[in-house]
């Protein structure tokens, strides 16, 4: 259990030390400052914890849908990573690991990647020689739609490796830098910050699997039997 009121302290103290998304810093600041987005409107006036949901072992302890795996307790990937950002996220603000920047960072930059904004960080560190070899391979054409190539994305997950790159135009880039007004304006990215707001704001675990301390997913896999 995380006690509310030292949340509430924790949460405002790390708030006030992020850098700002507008301050044009480096890349890596940026990412740190996207927590901002969770952490502020916790700090609101309006915020209010929800109550936990019941653990229901036949359905995704993430979104609640049936599920009858006996492989994961996850409806899919999507689950899966949402969970364990929400759980990564509670546990840094329980053992204060939450004021290493580096943990800072590195949270961001997931949390970036789930609500819709693709891996600016990993795609900032791609090897210049990575990314003149590929818009050589790709003839400078967007490896998507044909037009002039203008940067490198990811294919599928975050690795560098020049066998998950390909060269592509703005438009068909997935990868948007922190803070990105297309991002932030879809309806799909306010609906799942909300999300992350109520359940790393809330000061007991609303689902089981957002448990840093308690949640073991054999053991919940072992009910379904």
């Amino acid at each position: 259990m995380i006690v509310m009121g030292q949340t509430l302290e924790v949460i405002e103290r790390v708030a006030q030390s992020l850098p700002r998304l507008d301050s044009g810093e480096s890349v890596e600041q940026q990412a740190r400052a996207t927590l901002s987005y969770v952490l502020e409107p916790i700090l609101a006036e309006k915020f209010r914890p929800a109550e936990p949901i019941p653990e229901n072992p036949i359905t995704c302890p993430n979104c609640g849908e049936p599920s009858d795996s006996t492989k994961t307790p996850y409806c899919g990937p999507t689950c899966r990573n949402v969970a364990a950002f929400v759980r990564q996220f509670r546990g840094a603000l329980a053992d204060g690991s939450i004021f290493d920047p580096e943990r800072q960072e590195a949270l961001g930059q997931v949390l970036w990647y789930l609500l819709g904004g693709g891996r600016p960080l990993r795609q900032h560190i791609i090897p210049e020689r990575t990314r003149k070899d590929l818009f050589k391979k790709a003839g400078g054409r967007c490896a998507i739609c044909g037009a002039e190539a203008t940067t490198i994305d990811h294919i599928a997950s975050g690795c560098n490796r020049p066998i998950n790159l390909r060269a592509v135009c703005d438009s068909c880039c997935r990868t948007k830098p922190f803070g990105d007004a297309s991002v932030v304006g879809r309806p799909e990215f306010t609906e799942l910050l909300d999300e992350f707001v109520t359940r790393v704001g809330s000061p007991d675990p609303i689902r089981c699997c957002d448990d840093p301390k308690n949640w073991d997913w054999r053991q919940y896999i072992g009910k379904r039997k």
